[in-house]
Formats: C-alpha cells, structure tokens, sequence
C-alpha cells in the first residue's frame, strides 16, 4: 500500500501543480446475473447507512485483519498514516498499529484490558486501562474505520464498473469519476477532481475502498489520497506484542 500511495502522491503533485485532471472516467457497462449487497444496486449505493453497516457486521463475522491509509498533501507539505488492524474475537485479541504523523500508536486488546504505547519525539510510553466493553463490541468497532469509509463510500454518483475476485471473493468494483461539492469529510472544502472506487462482495464486505480527491480550501490546493483494504478474513491469530511487557491479562 505504501508503494502505491507514494506513487499516486507523486502524481498528484505534478497533477497540483499542473491543474489538470490526471484520470479519466469509464463509460457505463451493464451487468446481469449479479447479486447485489444491501443498499446496493447498478446505480450506486442507494442507502450508504446500510452499505457501511453490512460491510461492519459481516466482515466482524470472523477474525481479520484490514489496513487503510490516509495521505494529505498541499504545497510544500505532504502527511501520511497507516494503520493496521488485527482482531481475532474469539481468541480475545486484538492489535492496532498505526504510523501516524510524528507518532506512533500501537494499541493492543484484551477481553479486560486495553494497552497503549505511544511514540513521540523518540519518547515512549505505555500505559493500561480497563477496556469498558466486551471484547465482540471492540471486534465489531474496528471492522469499520469510521470516517475514511464514510467519505469513499459516500461520494456522489457510483455505478458498478466491473467484476473481478479478491481472496477468492467475487467483487463489484463501483466507480465515480466526478467532481462535485456534494462529497464530504476528508476531502478539500472546493472539489475540482474526485476518483473514487469500491469493491464490495454480494455478502457486503468492502474488500477495497479508495478516493483520489483534488481541490482547494480558502484558496489553497489541496489532494487527499484514502485507501482501505481487508488483508485477510478468517485464520487471522493476533499475538500478544512484546512491548506490553508481560502484563497479566
């Protein structure tokens, strides 16, 4: 994914400072003989409430493990995280690595407690508390990574593009290819280009979901790049991180 995204950022860079559009859309293709997911249909995601709720409930069917990326970029800076997300409910685990901004965060589960190390200006700490929910609750939350799905999934004027298989999963990938100031979240306040994609099993797990969003907030360019995958769905075994120094869970 990094590669990828370094790729992509250096596009649109060239894309920032050019002020073109550096993809071009797809014609409309018709599809028989699929099946579609809740809220989903030939024409989009009719219902975006229903499309992220099943695509939360499903994939928390099992363990798994997902990862998404976020990279921001304007003259003269560009920021990027990455987080990976490992969760096993019934093993009673569950492990978040994230590479943030000048920072580290590596937040380990257990059916009691919840581990946290942070890593900033080459100073660590770590810390516990009672993890306040149960474990299935904590497995079901992090299935969906809030925002970044809501601002891909929600973006304007989806139409399914074409088939394809992840992991052995039969997908629709959705496609839109318009810029409109009806998006929202993390993307620029005035939206001159906008890619996104999704790609969703007849189940209703989003195995890909990525936006490529270019414009400009109070007069400064702006590019935000989102990417989430799910790297693995069952057979995910979370091991307990050395760092949580043999804390009794």
């Amino acid at each position: 994914m990094r590669t990828r995204t370094a790729a992509l950022v250096g596009l649109a860079l060239l894309t920032l400072l050019a002020g073109c559009a550096a993809l071009e859309g797809g014609g409309d293709r018709e599809f028989e003989g699929v099946s579609y997911s809740e809220g989903a249909g030939p024409d989009g995601f009719a219902n975006t409430t229903a499309v992220l709720a099943t695509h939360q409930d499903r994939l928390a069917d099992d363990s798994y493990q997902v990862s998404y990326n976020l990279t921001y970029a304007r003259p003269g800076q560009v920021a990027n995280s990455t987080t990976v997300v490992a969760s096993n409910a019934s093993q009673g685990r569950q492990l978040l690595d994230a590479d943030l901004p000048g920072r580290t965060l590596d937040r380990f589960a257990t059916p009691d407690t919840r581990f946290t190390r942070n890593t900033f200006r080459n100073q660590t700490t770590v810390d516990s508390q009672p993890l306040g929910q149960s474990m299935a609750e904590t497995h079901h939350q992090e299935a969906r990574p809030g925002q970044m799905l809501e601002t891909v999934v929600g973006a304007p004027n989806y139409t399914v593009n074409r088939t394809d298989t992840i992991a052995g999963q039969d997908v629709l990938w959705y496609e839109s290819r318009e810029a409109s100031a009806n998006a929202t979240g993390q993307v620029p306040g005035n939206i001159t280009q906008l890619n996104a994609s999704v790609a969703i099993d007849e189940e209703g797990r989003i195995w890909r979901a990525e936006m490529f969003a270019i414009g400009q907030t109070n007069g400064t360019a702006e590019l935000f790049i989102q990417e989430f995958r799910i790297d693995q769905v069952g057979g995910v075994t979370v091991e307990r991180p050395a760092w949580v120094d043999g804390e009794s869970e």
